[in-house]
């Protein structure tokens, strides 16, 4: 499935998710900014988490990682936005070796790795 948005295009393939810049995004990157790779990563992904795509932190789902990284399009909540239960998490498992934000400009893409693969 892929999912296209104005900064940036959500493709999910076998085994991950790859996210990569639209020419739009490209033009709208601010390289002088000072966040960390993984926060500037997140602010281009604003309208998918707006559009039915969740940022999960780590602890909420059991993940024993650090990385700021992890997404889906398949969360439950209840009333008081806890997660009640998660399908498909997708999750940046190289973020000690790889800055995101460098993946990201590059033509490939960023790909994040499938929960449990």
């Amino acid at each position: 499935m892929v999912y296209n948005y104005r900064y940036v295009t959500l493709t999910e393939v076998p085994n991950g998710l790859v996210i990569t810049l639209t020419p739009e995004g490209r033009e709208e990157i601010d390289l002088t900014h000072d966040a960390p790779g993984e926060w500037q990563v997140i602010s281009m992904l604003e309208e998918p988490l707006c559009n039915g795509w969740d940022l999960l932190p780590a602890e909420e789902i059991g993940a024993l990682t650090s990385t700021q990284l992890i997404l889906s399009n398949d969360v439950l909540r209840d009333d008081n936005g806890y997660i009640m239960a998660v399908g498909e998490v997708y999750w940046h498992a190289n973020y000690q070796v790889q800055d995101p934000w460098e993946a990201l400009l590059s033509l490939a893409g960023l790909f994040l790795h499938r929960g449990g693969e």
